[in-house]
Order: structure tokens, then sequence, then C-alpha cells
């Protein structure tokens, strides 16, 4: 028997009928529905869970080959024929079998990973065969006195209907599980397509069914199908019931997620709570630690400060040196501590400004080449030629890396030399910095864990040289917050490369970004000490007597004291005026933060406004503090313990002082201690004998002298490319001579050819101590070296 017919050879006795629209509505409406629970059904699979996905495979899968199924025989019942005929049970059973097989295929595979293309691809063939093949086998169950043939063209064009419009169901389920929003409308429009597919087959399959009556084949108008109805309308309410049981399922599972959920929100709530006031506790007690020993530090050492300028003899001078070293060394150790903390914590805030690279680095070798000396090893250095002189990062964590580094050297190195390379990559934006020595190594079971907290190369090296194994774990994190790298390499008993790289930005030049705009006044005169009144606001009575002692050292005589915020602004409301106050931040009563804002206040409010500079005091280690001092109206920001030359840098923005040379460690009265002023090292680069040295300093200082007079003529008016050019000269003769304190004064002085008068008269008093110093330096060395007439 033929299963095809051609057009041509279909018979005029063809058996036709029509169609009730109502009933091919519902027939739609049914597979849509059917889609649209089993779609639901597979959304609820929980990812991961082999367990709840073969369930949700096997559910939809049910539900859609039934609604495949209820909507074919809907159809046949909408196709009102009057050719006798009834359905074969085994065969309708079996078809509805294979519309819910072929569905689990599909569900089971698309469910299994990601929803790829490929995937689609696939399976899209195998949910149009299943539904083709659900309506064959219907088609085949059909029992009557005739038989069906179909036309080919339709036939094929049914089932490539019900593969394309399932490729585009399968599409829009990929977006179903994708969507963040308007998902229900996905999930709706996915089911309709889905149910046209279905529809679409079948009406399609019915326009290439040729049905062919026998001769004996009865007709019948009013047949009865209440069997079909019957199972049509179960396999329907199954369909429903399956329906409510999985929404009702969802909305109970929803439910307690919800519930979970909120549960879980309000526990993570807590958690944070609690970590963040444990965050708080730890800020607060590393601030509280900070204070309480920063400040008897502060004591410590200002006494110790104080207490060596004083005459003493050998044993109290050896006595004194020792104390200043330990304390040295406990503040090292406070502030490595604190540092990590500050790290850990999130702390640590990173400010990147223009500075003076080449001086800052240079400033900080010469701050170390006495510990160097004391060892007896050579502390070198050299700066790329393309080195920017300002750069842009973080000013202060620049220094304290390549302090860190550069000790650690010296600390490892018994005999030899450290030496420390910084050059510019163009390229790349950035600063390269080597730091080799010769010292101890670091052993191969070591290395990995260098840069740990609390790491050194073994217990040996902790008992002779100290520390805390914090250095370089601190330093590689700024570095990494900096955004720079950090590597080494080493060898036992050979020595250690250090290296590390930091991005940096070039400033730009505007007027607005000068080096000296930011320390910039609107009235440029500057007050000499002698002249000046000011106020110091601090509680701690050792505190009180170093300042004090300290401004007395700088010139200040009139110096009033109180110790507390509200002491502060009775002295202010009873006219008293001060050009400079110096804020302790925590004090009783009233701190200095509010006093400064009460101050700040008054300012506004007066006629004439006068701007008192005020100078915050503060033993505090936390991020924030430099910044609140900042926002509360203070003009600078001091950590304890005071250290002299720092002080007198930030005084120099408001005060002129009769003798501005640079302050030195007063640690020791001996000058042989002291850092020395040249570097012979250098000397011997240029000179070998003794006669080659003396007539190479010979003509230095004579060359010196008259820049000097040079500069001292430029200085008055506006002759500002002399002054410059002699500034440059005199650097570039300095450095060749290793003579690295008078090169950076030479160097300030260069930059700052066209400030006023009053700091180009510190800067020329500078130069002129320095190279008084240096030749102090050369006669203690071998005054054979230097001729009488210089």
């Amino acid at each position: 028997m033929n299963f095809f017919i051609p057009y041509a050879a279909i018979p005029a006795t063809v058996a036709s009928g029509h169609y009730d629209v109502a009933l091919v509505l519902l027939s739609f409406a049914i597979a849509t529905i059917a889609a649209y629970v089993a779609l639901t059904i597979l959304l609820q699979i929980t990812p991961g869970n082999d367990r709840s996905r073969k369930r949700g495979c096997i559910l939809g899968a049910l539900v859609m080959g039934t609604g495949i199924w209820s909507m074919h025989f809907t159809g046949m019942l909408a196709f009102k024929m009057d050719m006798v005929h009834s359905y074969h049970l085994g065969l309708t059973t079996l078809s509805m079998a294979i519309a819910a097989l072929f569905s689990w295929a599909v569900f089971y595979n698309i469910t299994s990973k990601r929803l790829t293309w490929w995937r689609i691809v696939l399976n899209a063939p195998l949910m149009g065969i299943g539904i083709a093949s659900m309506h064959y086998i219907g088609m085949a169950a059909m029992q009557m006195e005739g038989d069906i043939r179909y036309i080919a063209p339709p036939f094929w064009t049914s089932i490539g209907i019900a593969i394309v419009i399932s490729a585009i169901a399968l599409w829009m389920m990929r977006r179903v599980s994708d969507a963040i929003i308007n998902q229900q409308l996905w999930h709706i429009g996915t089911s309709i397509v889905l149910g046209l597919a279905v529809c679409g087959m079948h009406y399609t399959g019915m326009v290439a069914a040729v049905f062919l009556p026998y001769a004996t084949c009865r007709f019948d108008s009013t047949q009865d199908h209440s069997a079909l109805v019957g199972c049509v309308l179960m396999a329907n309410v199954a369909v429903v019931f399956l329906a409510l049981f999985e929404m009702s399922r969802d909305i109970a599972n929803r439910k307690i997620t919800e519930e979970r959920l909120q549960k879980y929100a309000i526990e993570l709530e807590q958690a944070r709570a609690r970590a963040e006031q444990a965050t708080e506790e730890k800020s607060q007690f590393v601030a509280s630690i900070s204070h309480e020993l920063r400040t008897p530090m502060n004591g410590i050492l200002g006494m110790v400060y104080l207490l060596g300028d004083t005459p003493l003899n050998p044993l109290q001078r050896d006595y004194i040196n020792t104390i200043n070293h330990s304390a040295q060394n406990l503040l090292l150790l406070i502030n490595d501590v604190l540092d990590m903390s500050k790290i850990e914590a999130g702390e640590l805030i990173i400010e990147k400004t223009p500075f003076d690279i080449k001086t800052d680095f240079v400033q900080t070798i010469n701050l170390l080449k006495s510990l160097a000396l004391n060892k007896g090893i050579a502390l070198l250095y050299t700066i790329d030629s393309a080195m920017p002189d300002r750069v842009i990062s973080d000013h202060g964590h620049f220094i304290q890396i390549i302090t860190n580094l550069i000790g650690n050297a010296i600390k490892f190195t018994e005999a030899g030399k450290v030496e420390a390379n910084l050059r510019y990559d163009a390229a790349n934006h950035s600063i390269h910095c080597v730091v080799k020595d010769t010292g101890i190594g670091i052993p191969e079971g070591k290395r990995e864990v260098i840069f740990e907290k609390f790491v050194q190369g073994d217990v040996s090296i902790t008992r002779k040289y100290g520390g805390t194994g914090l250095g370089l774990a601190i330093t590689k994190r700024l570095i990494m917050m900096l955004g720079g790298e950090i590597g080494f390499d080493s060898q036992v008993n050979v020595g250690s490369r250090f290296w590390f790289t930091l991005p940096v930005a070039l400033p730009d030049w505007s007027s607005a970004q000068r080096p000296n705009a930011a320390i910039a006044l609107p009235d440029t005169r500057l007050i000499k000490a002698d002249m000046a009144r000011v106020l110091i606001a601090e509680d701690n009575a050792i505190n009180q007597m170093f300042l004090l002692a300290i401004l007395k050292k700088f010139g200040f005589d009139a110096i009033d004291v109180t110790e507390n915020g509200v002491q502060v602004m009775e002295k202010i409301e009873r006219g008293s005026q001060y050009h400079a106050i110096f804020m302790d931040c925590r004090m009783p009563e009233m701190d200095g933060y509010e006093a400064t804002r009460l101050i700040r206040e008054r300012e506004q409010k007066a006629d004439k406004p006068v701007h008192i500079p005020i100078i915050a005091m503060t033993a505090n280690a936390l991020s924030g503090d430099r910044e609140a001092c900042l926002k509360a109206g203070m003009d600078e920001y001091l950590s304890k313990p005071l250290q002299p030359d720092r002080l007198k840098d930030v005084l120099k923005r408001w005060f002129l002082f009769s003798s501005d040379a640079e302050l030195l460690p007063r640690s020791s009265a001996n000058t042989e201690n002291a850092i020395p002023s040249m570097d012979f090292e250098r000397l011997k680069l240029v000179a070998e004998t003794d006669a080659d040295k003396a007539s190479v300093l010979a003509i230095f200082f004579r060359a010196a002298k008259e820049l000097v007079a040079t500069m001292q003529n430029a200085r008055r008016g506006e002759e500002f490319p002399q002054w410059k050019n002699a500034a440059h000269s005199l650097k570039g003769s300095a450095a060749n001579l290793g003579m690295t304190a008078l090169e950076n004064v030479c160097r300030q002085a260069e930059k700052a050819a066209d400030i006023s008068y009053d700091r180009r008269t510190i800067l020329l008093t500078q130069i002129k101590d320095e190279i008084e110093r240096i030749k102090a330096y050369v006669i203690r060395q071998n005054p054979a070296l230097l001729p009488p007439e210089i």
C-alpha cells in the first residue's frame, strides 16, 4: 500500500470535511498552556542538582506530551467529517507515549548544560520529529472503512514547520533563562511559539491527508465521539492539575526560599555589623595604642635631643647616644606594627602629589650614610640623567620604600658596599630602582616567604640583627598599592639585589602647579621668628617642655602655653594675637579639632579676617587623620614624635630664621660621627694622589667663591638667569665631587630662581654654610688637601 498519493491520482470520491473554529482555538490554547507549564517546571530545576533535573524533565515531558496529544485529538474533534470512524486504543496510547518520550529527550538534553546554539540545532529536529511522530501515529489510529494517503509536499512541509518553529521556541527558551527583566514576557512568548509549532504541524499535516472511502463505507453526520471527548477531557484535566500542583509547589518553594534568604540576609547583616564593629574597635585600638606609645616616645626623643645640646663628658655622651639609638629602634618597631595594622585594615591612604624625586632620593641616601659609615661600608648611588626633576606619586610612601630597602641592605651587610640606582622608564612612565649589597644574602628556603610578615632569613638573623620582619612585607604592600612591582635575586654570602618599579606621572607645569605654588601665601612676606608670637596647645607636660625648648632654639621668644582648647579660646577671646598655633588634636575638655573650627568661624565673622596658621600635632596613626585636620581648618600636620628638622621645614612657610641651615642630628656633639659633607670615594675617581686631590679641591673652592658672589649680587632685582646659572654650575661641581648636601641645596636654589628675596637669602646662607662645613670636613680628614689661602 502506497503512503503518498499524487495530486493527479486523487479520485473524485475523496471524503472531505470542515473545521469547528472554536475547537481549533481550543486546541491551540491546550498546546500553549501545556508548553507554559512544562517550561515553568524546567525553570524550577536547581542547577547542579541531578535529582531535581531528572524529576523536572520527567514531569515536564509528561505535561508536554499530554499537551501535544490533547491538542491533536482536540484538532481531530474540530475536523467535521461524515465518514464513520473511531480510534484504536493501543495506537492512540502509543502516540501519547511517543510525544512524552521525545519531549523528555529534548528537555534532558537542553537542561544538562547551558543552551548553546549547537544544542538548539541538535534538539530542534528532535522536538519537531516528536511532534510529527505523535501526529501521524495518531492519524494511523483512525479506524474506518477507507484508507488515508498523504500528499508529499504538505506532508514534508508539516515536519519542516515543526522543526523550524521548535528551533525558534528553543532560542526563546534560552532568552528566558538569561533574561533579567521581562522574564515573564519571554516565558509566555516561548509558550505561544511552541504551541504554534504543535498546531502548525498538525493542521499542515491535515492538509496533506487524503481520505479515500471504500464502496462499503458508511457516512453519518451525527456520529458520537464521546469516548474521545472523555479521553481528551481527562488529559486536559490532568494537565491543569499538574499545572496547579507545580504552581502551588513553586509558590511554596519560593516562600521557603524567600524565608531562607531573608534569614540569611539577616544573618549576613548581623555578621557585617559585627565585622564593622570589630574593624572599628580595631581602628580605635590602633589609634589608642598609637597615641599612648607615641606620646611618651615624643618625650623621650625630645629630652634626648635637648640633653645632647648640653655640656656632657664622653661617658655621658655615650649613654645619650645609646638611649637615642634604642629609642629610635623602638620608634621604628612601633611604626612598622602600626603601618601593617593600617594596611590590613584598609586604613592606609594613597595620596599622589608632585615632589622632587631626585632631591628626596639623595636626601634619603645622606640620612642613611651615617649607618653605613659606622659599619665601615660604602653607600653609593646613581641617578639616571633622564630622570625628571619632579614626578607625581605618593611622596611619603616612596621615601618609606627606599628607606626600608636601603636600610635593610645596610643592616645585613658587614663589609663591602651598598649601591642604589634610580632610573626613569619613559616608555612605561615608571621609575625603576635597584638596591644591591654585598651582604649575607637570603637562603634558598626563605626566598618564597621573604615578603611575608614576621619573616627573616632564620632565627639567628633575628638575634643578631634584630627587627620585626615587617619591613619587606610593608614595602611590598605599599608598592602594590601604588600599582608597582617588586622582586629580588640573592646568593648566600655574596649579596642581594632588590628592585622595584612604580608608575608615575609628570606634573603639568601650569601656574597653579609650580613647585612653590603649594606653599605660597597671599602675603609672601615672612615674619622673623624672634618677632613672632606663637601659642602651644598641648596637655602633656613633657611635650610642652620639648616643644618650648625647640621653638626657643629656632629663635622664638614670645611663646604662650595652654593645656586644652578651652584655654586657647579664652586667650583668643581676650584679644591675644598669634602668628601661629601648635594644636594637639587630643586634649581634655575641648580637643584641637573643635578649637580650630571655632577659631576659623571667628575669623570669618571678623571685619578684617586674619588667618592664623594652625599646625596640628597628633600621636594617632590612622588614615584620615590628616584629612580630618585639614577639614577642621588646620594648615599643617605633624605626627609625634616631633622631628625638629621636619618642624622647621613646616615653619619656613611663615617664618624667617636668623640662621636657616638644616638641622643636624643632635644625638652626638662629636663631629666625627656626623653625616659627612662629601664622599671621598667620588674624589678618588678624579684624583688619585693627595697632590691631585688638593689641586681639584682648590679649583672647586675658588670657583665656588666666584659663583657664590654671583648669586649674592643676583639675589636682588630681576637677575634670575644669573642666579639660576650660578646655582646650576655649583650644583654640577658638587655632584661630581660627592658633595651631596651642597648639591641638594644648589638644586633647590636653581629651581627657585623666581621666589622671594627672603627665600633666596635663606638658600644662599645654606650654600655658604655647607661650603664651610665641607672645608672643615676636609681639614679633619687630611689638612694637607686644603691650601692655606682657601
